[in-house]
This record gives C-alpha cells, structure tokens and sequence, in this order.
C-alpha cells in the first residue's frame, strides 16, 4: 500500500468508526468497513474500453492515411492528431475520462496531504514553544540555584572565619583567665605577709566610718603621718607599712587590669551586628547552611528534572520534523502528480480536439465510403 492509499485509509477511518466487541449496536452504526477496490466487472469493462479506443485510434489513423493521399487538409489534420496523441502517451496510456478522474482524485489528496503537512508544521510549532518554556523554566532553575551555591559559599566562608575567631577568642581569654587567677594568687600570698598591716592603715585611715583612701596613701607616702598615729613606731615598721600599702595596692590594681582586659575580649567575642556570642552566631551560621544545603539538594533535582524535560521535548521535535519532512515530501510529491496529471489532461484535451477535427474531415471525405460507416461505428 502506498502512502496516498495509506492516508486515505487513515482518513476513512477517522471519518467512520466501526462498533467494537462487546458495544451496544443501535441502527444507523457502522459494524465495519469495507476496503475501497474495483471489481473484477469493472476492471474488465476498463480493460475492453481501452482496447477498443485503442482499435479506434489505429482504425482512424489509417482512415486518416487513405484519406491523405487524396486531401491535403486531411494529411494536416492526421499529423496534429498523431502528434497531440503523442504527446499525450507521454503522460499516460489512460483515456481522457480516466485521467480526468485521476486528476480530480488527485486534487483531492493533494488538498488533504497539504492539510496534513500544515497540521505536522502547527504541531512542529506548538512544540518549538514548549521548549521555548522548558529551556526557560531549567534556565530560571539553574540561575535560583547559582545563587543558593554562592549564599551557601557566603556562609561557610562566614562560619570558618567565625571558627578562627573563637578558637582565637578561646585562647586570648584563657590567657587572660589564667594571668588573673596567678595576680589573684599573688595578691593572696602577699596578703598573708602584709595583710596586718594593710588593714592597720586602713584603720587609721577611717573616717566617720568611712576608710579614706587618699589619706591612707599619703600615711603610706610620708611615714611621718604614721608616727602622729603612733610615735612608737621604728623605721623598719614604719617601712614595713609603707611597703605593705604599696604592695596590696600594686596587686589590686594588677588585678583590676587583667580583670578589664578579660572582661574585654569577653565583649570582643560578641557579634558586633547581633551582639550574640560567637557560639550563638556559629550555631546561627551552622543551622542556616544546614537549611541552605538542602534547599540546593532540592534545586539539583528540580534542574536535572527541568534538563531530563527540555531533552525529551528536543526529542518529540526532533521525530515531529521527521513528520513534517515526510508530509511535505508526500504533498511535494502529490504536487507532481496533480501537475502530471494537469499536463495529461490538457494533452487529452488536445488530443480530443485534434480527433474530432480529423474525424470531420475523414467522415466528409469519405462520404458514402463503407470504411468510414464502419469507423463511424466504432
């Protein structure tokens, strides 16, 4: 079966759907279809037409040639009919009823076959923009996840210096820490040594019940104050609390130094912008990326889902061309045919014209001439 047979079965069977086993049958459904083909009578009666124009065209070419020898106009009028049958024999062997049935047959799949070949191109188009949408969804995918990658490079490089940080800030504050205890420490031990004395001047130094540092400094500065409070007192003690103040009062300005300097690498260790601590804001950081990483797991999928997309649209438009080069090459093809069948139907017509000339001039010239009654009948 060739494609134009195959296409009109398509289409007779778009047009008309048989019954199937099982269906409710109603009048007027069609229970099946029957294969359009000539019967064996008909072909046969085709086959006797054709032998017998055929029988006729010789019988009128050689009335035609008796008939030239004696008259001019006939000779001319049998050499246009032998050379407009000529030609049509180039286009086919057909009679001119047949070809142009064939012709209109013809017209008529060219009409459906560029029908199809323009619902291939609509559906090549309709396709052409679903990739259009496919490439752009994948494209609007891939830029969401491009930036997702570099928010989540963002945070990491954030949280790795932050770790830098607190493992710094650990150690400078453990420093400090450790600085403190030992000046803690020393203030301890000079204490025992100088502690008696220490609290003697602050005795001394109470007024309305209230120790007054600058004059326990000055007592411990100028001993001469000291001897006003006791006249006793021997140089050696007298040097004993002078270096008893200095001492206690060195140890405690030592240690509200290092205190001041742990309390601030302490506040150093917040987040200027949050003012969290550089725990919270790395558990801050670590639950972000945590969150951030799975919404980029999830964009990966819907990106290779998107690319898997554009790929099978690719395909369907690649096997729609297919389609579509086929459709135009039947309707090219169909083109051809009608075009040939044009051409032979025109040459048919000549050939008619020519025939009906030759037939006048033969039959007036042989009037009465058995021969022509006989070619009159056929």
């Amino acid at each position: 079966m060739d494609l134009i047979q195959e296409l009109n079965k398509e289409r007779l069977e778009a047009e008309v759907t048989p019954v199937k086993v099982g269906d409710t049958v109603s009048a007027g459904d069609t229970l099946f279809v029957l294969e359009a083909a000539d019967s064996e009578e008909l072909k046969t009666a085709q086959q006797e037409l054709s032998d017998m124009e055929l029988a006729y065209q010789k019988s009128l070419i050689e009335a035609g040639n008796t008939s030239a020898t004696e008259n001019r106009d006939v000779q001319k009028l049998r050499d246009a009919y032998n050379e407009a049958l000529a030609t049509l024999r180039l286009y086919s062997n057909s009679d001119p009823t047949q070809i142009t049935a064939a012709l209109e047959q013809a017209k008529v799949d060219l009409t459906y076959l560029q029908r199809v070949s323009a619902d291939a191109e609509a559906a090549l188009t309709d396709i052409n923009a679903e990739l259009t949408q496919a490439q752009q969804d994948a494209t609007t995918i891939q830029t969401e996840l491009t930036s997702l990658e570099t928010e989540l490079s963002s945070m990491k490089t954030q949280l790795e210096t932050l770790y830098s940080a607190q493992k710094d800030s650990a150690r400078a504050i453990q420093e400090a820490d450790k600085k403190l205890k030992e000046a803690e420490a020393v203030k301890n031990r000079d204490w025992i040594i100088h502690g008696e004395k220490y609290q003697q001047l602050q005795s001394w130094s109470t007024v309305g019940g209230q120790i007054d540092y600058t004059l326990m400094a000055a007592m411990a500065e100028d001993t001469s104050l000291l001897l006003e409070k006791n006249p006793d007192l021997t140089e050696d003690e007298l040097k004993a609390y002078s270096e008893a103040y200095k001492t206690i009062t060195t140890d405690d300005q030592t240690i509200a130094e290092l205190q001041l300097a742990l309390d601030n690498l302490v506040e150093d260790a917040k987040d200027p912008v949050s003012d969290a601590t550089l725990e919270q804001r790395i558990a801050e950081l670590e639950r972000n990326i945590e969150r951030t990483d799975s919404d980029v797991s999830r964009k990966e999928s819907q990106l290779e889902a998107a690319q898997v997309q554009v790929e099978k649209v690719q395909d369907r438009i690649s096997r729609q061309e297919d389609e579509v080069t086929a459709a135009k090459r039947a309707a090219e093809d169909q083109q051809t045919l009608v075009d040939q069948y044009t051409a032979a139907s025109t040459a048919a017509e000549a050939v008619k014209t020519a025939q009906t000339a030759l037939e006048d001039k033969v039959f007036e010239a042989s009037l009465g001439d058995s021969a022509s009654l006989d070619l009159q009948n056929s």
